[in-house]
């Protein structure tokens, strides 16, 4: 075995010795019957043909890293990104025979590049690693929450609200095409959600009073709510549950719907009557069939405000 013609292969016979190490790797590490699954092996394999020149040995073996939970950023992840894009576009017949033996190693590539991109903040670099997933009609699985992430960086240069709130930290994918469609909905819920805040004067609370004078009780309650708020500094809206009690027809609902439109609130009404559980507000985990996300997840996602008015 000539160590300089493996790490310059001039001719498929070359290339096959070289990569044929990393392919030893890869069978220590799959289910394949030749070979037990043997981790230890399976990396010591990897390095000999990372250390022979192999990028696909290279890329592996960084990916086994980050399996192994080595998830601080690596500087070699943009590396092995860059050499792959440099690699594409010479596409000679050598490298054409290397996609051959692994068909996923654009993968590989993909997920190296889009972990360097969150890790740096970059939204530059995601964007050219998203670009060429999409030129490549890229469909794997197992990329989807990384490619979420990175979706993130794309509108950071956007106005962030200066009160906001984010409602998710992650979302974990899912285990086919459809469920993902349907994950992909929250993805707004990932960044900022503006907080609706207080009007700076109490002629709200007036206006209030003069369209419902029976309810003026209520009407004091949320103006000590505004007096508070406003003296201390917070001018997120929020107030503590109100409890309306009365007849049938004396305006409730009516009340909490002019309270929304003057706050400039969203307003959900959930008819509780009858329910025995509160899955329609938390929702159901997934992995039931009925799975869903709650109603309250689902009305800040769809009017894109982080303190909804809720009946």
């Amino acid at each position: 075995f000539d160590s300089m013609s493996a790490r310059d292969p001039k001719t498929p016979v070359e290339l096959s010795l070289r990569e044929g190490l990393v392919d030893i790797g890869r069978c220590y590490l799959s289910d394949d019957d030749r070979l037990p699954n043997d981790v230890q092996v399976a990396e010591q394999w990897l390095m000999i043909g990372a250390e022979w020149g192999s990028l696909m040995g290279q890329m592996l073996l960084l990916q086994f890293h980050i399996a192994l939970g080595q998830t601080a950023y690596d500087s070699r992840w943009l590396q092995a990104f860059r050499k792959w894009q440099s690699e594409e576009e010479r596409g000679d017949f050598l490298w054409k025979n290397t996609n051959r033996r692994f068909e996923k190693l654009s993968s590989v590539a993909f997920e190296l590049g889009l972990r360097a991109a969150i890790a740096l903040q970059d939204a530059a670099l995601a964007k050219e690693v998203s670009d060429c997933m999409q030129a490549a009609s890229c469909d794997d699985l197992s990329l989807i929450g990384l490619q979420w992430q990175a979706e993130r960086l794309l509108t950071q240069n956007e106005p962030i609200p200066e009160y906001s709130r984010q409602i998710l930290g992650s979302i974990t994918p899912g285990n086919d095409a459809k469920e993902n469609q349907a994950l992909s909905r929250f993805k707004t819920l990932l960044g900022p959600l503006p907080l609706q805040t207080w009007p700076d004067s109490p002629s709200w609370a007036e206006g209030l009073r003069q369209e419902y004078p029976w309810m003026v009780p209520a009407i004091d309650k949320l103006e000590n709510e505004w007096a508070l708020h406003h003296v201390t500094g917070h001018p997120v809206l929020k107030f503590r549950p109100l409890l309306l009690v009365g007849n049938p027809g004396l305006g409730k609902s009516r009340f909490v719907q002019s309270l929304g439109k003057t706050l400039g609130l969203p307003t959900a009404f959930l008819m509780m009557a009858g329910m025995n559980d509160n899955m329609m507000l938390k929702g159901t985990a997934r992995g039931w069939s009925s799975a869903r996300a709650g109603y309250l997840v689902d009305f800040m996602r769809e009017n894109r405000q982080a303190n909804p008015l809720v009946c």
